[in-house]
């Protein structure tokens, strides 16, 4: 913690701030003491010691802060409560080269000051700017503040502790999940049904553009808020791990800010958190399989659509299968694409598979299971001759009169379409099919032929046929 400890006897009152700065430069005029009102007033030296660092070391997070393009510092003593008019201030120059302080690293600076017995207010305030004569100027960037209050008592020792302030300055930036958000500010989540933590770390920047580190709180705390679109309840924030709803402050540099979603709500839903001026949108990736099912080529064939909005258009989407039989692949980018998985695997297959799916930009990725049954083979079954024949489709089917009828059973796992037939000589055996029922009939031409049963998903289904008359004539 950032320091200024007084402590006062019969004698003189010393303080000392200790700050942990890495670094400052630049020159100044020698500080002035504006004393404005010192009855009874005691002698007091405020010692303030700069730790050895480099300007590099800014963004380093560390227990205490003081922003490294501090050179100047002001204080004013006020009544406790009545933080109008001060009883006593002055503006101090802490620039390296200073009168007020040694050359050496660490840097260490003396400032001489009264103060009346009596219980004040306390304010310190930091600037990147040393004074001129007394005075901090007019363009001088507050970086840094504390207020304390603090009874001074005539005799014995007394203790004022500062823990300097970073005052935020513009907007923070962001990083998101671990991963900077970049310009882009856009990341999204797997619409998984799962709850999930998506992170956002929030670095805010005093007036001169150096990050606010440490544990001390800010000067001004940061406002969070998170609103829905496309749905609500889904999404709350929290702060170090507690669920707050949909605003919330963020009050030091140590504050752990995340979004909680569900892993629900419907393609279109959308956040929108914005962090002390700078917004990151948060759209789910959504991957809704299409209800219909096509055969085609011995493949049974899904789609599936991917969403997610408001993403920009330079979103693409990559898909991988978990069975070597699946080949999945993906079309268009931005908010919306399409997923087809196609299944190679041999007729009368079934088989379940996971398809994974990932977007480019946030890496988002939603694995669906689908269940692939790929069509086939037809069968028939055994046949049943009704006035003459015999054998199986296997085996040939044989008459030995005209018009005589094998009927029999087709089976075509998978497949919900017509089964159509036709024969190689229509004189001396014709065929139909009713659904899965199968008529093969004797003609008037003795001699051999063939009957073919087929889907459209290129299953095919050969039967031989044999006619010989035994009697009578063919005419």
């Amino acid at each position: 913690m950032n320091t200024w400890n007084t402590r006062l006897n019969s004698k003189a009152l010393a303080a000392v701030l200790t700050a942990a700065l890495t670094a400052c430069g630049g020159g100044g005029a020698v500080p002035q003491t504006q004393t404005l009102a010192k009855p009874s007033a005691v002698a007091v030296r405020a010692v303030i010691q700069f730790p050895a660092g480099s300007s590099s070391a800014s963004a380093t997070r560390s227990p205490k802060y003081i922003s490294p393009a501090t050179n100047g510092a002001t204080i004013s003593v006020y009544p406790a409560g009545n933080d109008v008019t001060p009883v006593f201030q002055q503006s101090d120059d802490l620039a390296a080269g200073s009168p007020l302080c040694t050359s050496t690293s660490p840097r260490s600076c003396t400032i001489p000051m009264e103060v009346s017995p009596g219980t004040y207010d306390f304010v310190l305030a930091m600037y990147d700017t040393a004074p001129v004569s007394g005075v901090s100027p007019s363009g001088a960037k507050e970086l840094s503040t504390v207020k304390v209050t603090q009874t001074i008592n005539p005799a014995g020792l007394n203790t004022v502790d500062f823990a300097l302030q970073g005052i935020p300055v513009g907007a923070p930036t962001l990083t998101c999940g671990g991963t900077s958000c970049g310009t882009l500010t856009y990341w999204s989540l797997p619409a998984n049904g799962s709850v999930q933590s998506f992170p956002i770390a929030v670095t805010a920047y005093d007036a001169d553009g150096h990050a606010i580190t440490g544990s001390n709180p800010y000067a001004t705390p940061i406002s969070v808020t998170l609103t829905e679109s496309g749905g609500s309840g889904h999404t709350v924030l929290t702060v170090n791990g507690a669920a707050v709803g949909t605003t919330a402050t963020l009050t030091s540099p140590v504050d752990t800010l995340a979004l909680q979603y569900d892993g629900g709500g419907a393609p279109g839903y959308t956040t929108t958190t914005t962090i002390g001026g700078t917004s990151v949108v948060m759209s789910p990736m959504y991957v809704v399989p299409d209800a219909a099912i096509s055969e085609v080529n011995l493949s049974d064939s899904h789609s599936a659509s991917v969403t997610e909005a408001n993403a920009p258009v330079g979103e693409a989407y990559s898909a991988s299968a978990a069975c070597p039989d699946v080949t999945p692949s993906t079309s268009g980018s931005g908010a919306s694409a399409s997923l087809t998985m196609v299944s190679h695997a041999p007729g009368g297959t079934s088989l379940a598979c996971n398809v994974t799916v990932k977007d480019s930009l946030a890496n988002a990725t939603v694995t669906i299971p689908f269940n692939f049954v790929v069509p086939g083979p037809i069968t028939a079954g055994t046949p049943t001759f009704a006035s003459g024949g015999s054998g199986t489709c296997a085996s040939g089917l044989a008459f030995t009169g005209s018009g005589q009828t094998a009927v029999m059973a087709l089976a075509d796992p998978g497949y919900s379409g017509t089964i159509s037939s036709s024969s190689g000589a229509a004189g001396t055996a014709a065929v139909s099919v009713s659904g899965t029922t199968a008529t093969v009939t004797a003609g008037a031409t003795a001699g051999t032929t063939t009957v073919t049963f087929s889907d459209t998903s290129g299953n095919v289904l050969t039967c031989s046929i044999g006619l010989t008359i035994t009697s009578g004539s063919a005419s």
